[in-house]
């Protein structure tokens, strides 16, 4: 089996957790991915298919001090990824038709998504895989886009179907350039099917992403595929929660360019609230103990930290999301775009935390308030409830269910 996870970390660790799953159940699974995803791959069992490209690159205007403020409107991220897509177009290509001499099923993702009725016309077994709530659907609590719904249904389904046409719109520089080659296979000229009309995956907890009745009768829900990794925390990290409790603050791989700057916001919150931060040592930040407040850590598993922690401000991501609730810590989200949104509104609404704050207006006074919020221990119960709920759940066991049902892994087969 074939995963095709081109995107952020958020994307291609639960590929990777996945096919290492799958390889282990019995059918040998591979992850095509940029290639600095590589070590994380093959560190789960699964083989590893590269492209050279980089997921910074995807970032474009949010890295830049000038164009960052774009950055955060929804037409400039679909732009930024367009036009990351169109420049890995030839090499997603070229690494997928060598591919798929070695696999005969395939699950794309929400940015190949245009690539599975192409790849299904040569007799391959294809399905889509994703990791929230893109499905279209009447339902906003079910969709990421949903809190642009308005009352009124007729005048939601035009945006409905047309977030989803801008998904399979962003694959189609690859399907465009693999089309020909996968014709030449068929022995026929493609037919231009829907991706809705193959198997969905949607690998997301039902806690974080309610089911919506009205999703295609082929997508089946799992469950949020989790990275059970463990491992000790680094001493020095261990000394600065001896010294009493902290909350994590970390806006992910797809944030918005964490600089020195960002780092004194986080101290400056921290003093402002007088609450013990943890926070990843990212943008050329040493690991260690920053000042009496403030610990940079290097990196460390979620499973691992996320429980030690008194509270959680994070970016939003699916996994990140799910991990955070899975801690049984109350949480909050300050999202930068695309799917982030729709998890911060739901973590509220779930009552595990406070209201949102978005990025692009996230200052040390407005972070402060979301410390404090956060260690009231008006959310503790609740997050803990939450938690038990979450942790009881069992999203790889449940996707590769899923997949064996849906004929993937018949016989072992790769």
């Amino acid at each position: 089996m074939l995963i095709i996870a081109i995107g952020s970390r958020g994307d291609v660790q639960p590929a990777a957790v996945l096919a290492g799953a799958a390889t282990r159940a019995g059918t040998p699974s591979s992850v095509l991915a940029v290639e600095e995803y590589g070590p994380l791959v093959r560190s789960h069992g699964a083989g590893f298919i590269g492209i050279e490209g980089r997921i910074d690159d995807s970032l474009g205007l949010a890295k830049n001090r000038l164009t960052r403020p774009l950055a955060h409107l929804l037409v400039t991220q679909g732009w930024m990824l367009q036009r990351w897509m169109k420049r890995l177009a030839p090499a997603i290509a070229d690494a997928t038709l060598r591919a798929l001499e070695d696999h005969d099923s395939v699950l794309t993702s929400s940015l190949t998504v245009s690539l599975g009725p192409a790849i299904e016309a040569t007799g391959r077994r294809v399905g889509t895989l994703l990791f929230s709530g893109q499905l279209p659907t009447a339902h906003r609590e079910s969709h990421y886009f949903g809190h642009f719904y308005s009352p009124w249904d007729w005048l939601n389904r035009p945006g409905i179907d047309l977030s989803w046409e801008t998904i399979e719109r962003l694959s189609r520089p690859v399907t465009a350039i693999l089309g020909p080659s996968l014709a030449g296979q068929a022995g026929h000229r493609l037919s231009p099917r829907n991706a809705l009309d193959l198997p969905a995956i949607i690998a997301a907890s039902p806690i974080l992403v309610p089911p919506a009745p009205d999703w295609p009768a082929s997508a089946r829900q799992s469950g949020t595929i989790v990275d059970d990794e463990t491992a000790p925390l680094p001493d020095d990290l261990e000394e600065f929660l001896a010294d009493g409790d902290a909350v994590y603050v970390g806006f992910g791989s797809m944030g918005h360019g964490l600089e020195a700057r960002d780092l004194d916001l986080i101290r400056e919150a921290a003093m402002r609230s007088g609450t013990r931060i943890v926070t990843p040592a990212l943008g050329g930040w040493a690991p260690g103990r920053i000042d009496e407040l403030t610990f940079a850590t290097g990196p460390v598993p979620h499973s691992s930290l996320l429980p030690r922690m008194s509270g959680i401000v994070h970016h939003g991501g699916a996994g990140t999301t799910f991990a955070a609730l899975r801690s049984g810590v109350p949480s909050v989200a300050a999202p930068f775009g695309v799917d982030q949104p729709y998890h911060a509104a739901r973590i509220h609404s779930l009552g595990v935390g406070p209201a949102s704050v978005r990025m692009s207006r996230l200052t040390a006074r407005r972070l402060a308030g979301l410390l404090d919020d956060l260690t009231s221990g008006v959310y503790d119960d609740r997050a803990a409830e939450i938690g038990r709920q979450c942790r009881a759940e069992d999203g790889v066991g449940s996707t590769l269910d899923a997949l064996e049902e849906l004929g993937f892994l018949q016989g072992g087969t790769g």
